[in-house]
C-alpha cells in the first residue's frame, strides 16, 4: 500500500493531494497535533465517524434498491 502524510504547521485552507493520489479512491483523516483529545471530544469525533459510516451504508444500500426491485419484476414475469 502506498501512502502519503502531510504535516503541516500552518494548515491551509486546501490541502494540496499528491499526484499519484489523485482520482483514487483514498482516505483522509485530519488529526490536529498540537493538542491532546479529551476523553469528551475523542467521544463526540467518534460518535461524527459512527454517523458518517451509518449515512454512507444507507446510501449505499439505497443506491442497490432499484436493482432488487428490477429482478423482482423480471422474476414475477418468469412465473
Amino acid at each position: 500500500m502506498n501512502y502519503a502524510r502531510l504535516i503541516f504547521e500552518d494548515t491551509p485552507a486546501f490541502v494540496p493531494v499528491p499526484r499519484e493520489m489523485q482520482h483514487r479512491k483514498t482516505e483522509i483523516i485530519f488529526l490536529p497535533l498540537d493538542d491532546e483529545l479529551s476523553p469528551e471530544s475523542l467521544a463526540t469525533l467518534q460518535n461524527s465517524v459512527l454517523q458518517n459510516e451509518a449515512s454512507i451504508a444507507m446510501k449505499n444500500r439505497n443506491l442497490l434498491a432499484p436493482d432488487v426491485i428490477i429482478r423482482a419484476e423480471r422474476d414475477a414475469w418468469e412465473d
